[in-house]
């Protein structure tokens, strides 16, 4: 049985706050699990701003390009902007 994904998001919004980067890539790939999840483009903001702190930059617009193609406009302008910022960082 597929859980509901939105806990996973909640989780993960927690874990965010602490810092735990590992953490948010666990619980938003259980969220993505959710075929009925309202809102896949934060799930995919989260994990691109999870892996953008652990410097796996590659992986990080992955996720963001991810969001610009399933998320809301504003999940565009949002992964857009790290997409960004992504690329100052890595060089």
């Amino acid at each position: 049985m597929i859980e509901d994904g939105s806990l996973f998001i909640q989780k993960a919004m927690l874990l965010n706050e602490m810092s735990d980067w590992d953490g948010i890539k666990e619980a938003t790939e259980m969220a993505l699990l959710d075929p009925n999840l309202e809102n896949p483009g934060d799930v995919f903001i989260l994990r691109g701003m999870a892996h953008t702190e652990l410097e796996e930059y590659e992986q990080a617009i992955e996720s963001f390009t991810e969001a610009i193609e399933v998320g809301t406009e504003s999940n565009k302008r949002n992964a857009e902007s790290w997409i960004e910022y992504v690329s100052d960082r890595r060089g």
